[in-house]
């Protein structure tokens, strides 16, 4: 069960992950939320570009970690705000 968790984290994923914390970064430091809700919305904005990422790979068969990572970031950011 951990090797099938620990395979679930591809490259395209992390760079999913990192665009996704990046983007909902730019929309935590623009409202300047509290540390409780910058902390909610910096996950929401994770779990979101990498399951966009997911999708690309699977259906579209996207396999750049740039472009993954690029795609990401306005889907964090765009996550934040729509919680918020």
């Amino acid at each position: 069960m951990i090797l099938e968790i620990a395979n679930s984290f591809t490259p395209q994923v992390i760079f999913a992950m990192i665009g996704g914390l990046t983007g909902a970064a730019f929309g935590v430091a623009k409202n300047q939320h509290n540390a409780r809700v910058a902390f909610l919305l910096l996950v929401i904005g994770a779990m979101a570009a990498s399951g966009a990422a997911d999708y690309l790979v699977n259906s579209h068969g996207v396999t750049s970690v740039y472009v993954i990572g690029i795609v990401s970031m306005p889907i964090g950011l765009v996550s934040g705000f729509l919680m918020d």
